[in-house]
């Protein structure tokens, strides 16, 4: 009778399995718990039976986007595998890489880290320190060093796997993303030259492997998802080219790079998309710093009607579309608009992120600013003493070079004022 209880046991794990694979989700988990219920009896809560099936329990529970569940049934099969099969078993480092994946899903990264750092010792000893399943973990690892602003090990992390993978002759398009990966943590760095150097090495590999679509991908409704994400990750490393000559204050490269990037978000999703206001934003700022304010202007104002469309009118993408209006228009010297403008990002800014935010400071600053270049000195004056006090409550120090234009600003118009009341006297 006990050994057909196993057999029963094991027919429903194959079952499962089966279904898995034609994706009827429902009845795998079915089987699976079932099959779970039969090995607890027969063969104990701490077998290897118990364990699998709980594996395979947590990866249809994740899947289903159940990640307590998935949790609880990765940590129950971990313990038990490492009791019966050796902490530095495969199996048990694919265990830790899961939950590895699982604690970064929900913003846990340290213990994310530790997890996959768990994995990568296991991996490296069982399989080598070139190879695939090492590579994918340092992606991984990276991309939890930089939520963490750990910018030097999420360098070494990319490093390393851009290594292994061309050692390996991976995928070239994996190798690209690894590529754009360490190119946006080396821009973090200010790292430019090398990070151009990884947009740039990223961009051929792009070239080489993606077929060019004969018309616009978001008008075509039977394009393959998979295809449309890959040629958003192209898109999206051309952007971050552009991001990385901007930062390097190069504008005749930056603008190439972001309209290349431009004109692909156009073709892939629409004009009336997030990613074409961002990428508007900064080729308005760019113009605005060639004072080309009336392409700028332009630019900036299509940037506004997305992002109030898609975001809402209250959102702080929006309040910072309307600073950088605030800053042409003060350029131009129509002040009243620029006040306008800068108000209602205020506003926007102190709504959604709390009076006291650094965003509010800076949009103080400007509101200073213009009321300095239209003679207005004590209202500059208080705008400034504003935006002091928000910078002070925010942590941030007099030797900040923020701080200090700010201080300056107010001490010349102090002077000035005191300047126009003597010659008032």
């Amino acid at each position: 009778m006990s050994d057909i209880q196993e057999d029963v046991a094991d027919a429903l794990y194959l079952i499962g399995a089966l279904h898995q694979l034609e994706n009827n989700i429902d009845e795998a988990l079915l089987m699976f718990s079932k099959c779970e219920q039969v090995y607890r009896r027969r063969l104990g809560d701490d077998h290897i039976a118990v364990a699998n099936t709980l594996f395979a329990i947590g990866s249809i529970k994740e899947n289903l986007g159940a990640r307590s569940e998935a949790m609880k049934a990765f940590q129950e099969s971990l313990k038990i595998k490492r009791d019966v099969l050796g902490e530095n078993d495969l199996e048990v480092g694919v265990l830790y890489f899961q939950l590895g994946c699982l604690h970064e899903s929900r913003f846990e990264h340290d213990v994310s880290s530790s997890l996959l750092l768990q994995a990568l010792r296991i991996q490296s000893l069982k399989l080598g320190e070139e190879c695939e399943e090492v590579a994918n973990t340092l992606l991984l690892l990276g991309q939890v060093y930089e939520s963490l602003s750990k910018w030097d090990s999420a360098s070494e992390s990319y490093e390393k796997a851009v290594h292994i993978f061309q050692v390996i002759d991976a995928n070239p398009i994996v190798v690209a993303k690894a590529l754009g990966a360490l190119g946006g943590v080396r821009v973090e760095m200010n790292e430019v030259v090398k990070a151009i150097e990884a947009f740039e090495d990223a961009i051929q590999l792009y070239q080489q492997e993606l077929p060019q679509p004969e018309i616009p991908i978001s008008q075509s409704p039977t394009i393959d998802d998979n295809l449309r994400q890959l040629h958003l990750d192209f898109a999206d490393t051309y952007f971050n080219l552009g991001t990385a000559y901007d930062r390097n204050e190069d504008i005749k490269n930056a603008l190439q790079f972001y309209r290349v990037s431009l004109e692909m978000y156009v073709k892939l999703i629409g004009q009336d998309s997030v990613d074409v206001a961002k990428t508007l934003n900064l080729i308005s700022i760019l113009y605005a710093k060639q004072c080309n304010y009336v392409l700028s202007t332009r630019l900036l104002k299509e940037s506004l009607r997305i992002r109030e469309l898609i975001l809402g009118k209250e959102n702080v993408e929006v309040a910072s579309t309307l600073f950088a209006l605030g800053v042409v228009h003060d350029k131009i010297a129509d002040y009243t608009q620029a006040l306008e403008f800068y108000s209602t990002a205020l506003k926007i800014s102190q709504s959604q992120l709390g009076d006291k935010c650094i965003e509010a400071a800076e949009t103080l600053a400007n509101i200073g600013i213009v009321y300095g270049n239209m003679g207005q000195f004590d209202n500059g004056i208080k705008q400034w003493e504003k935006s002091l006090l928000i910078f002070k409550q925010c942590g941030i120090g007099s030797e900040d070079p923020a701080v200090i234009v700010v201080q300056e600003n107010m001490n010349v118009a102090k002077e000035l004022a005191a300047a126009n009341v003597h010659q008032g006297l």
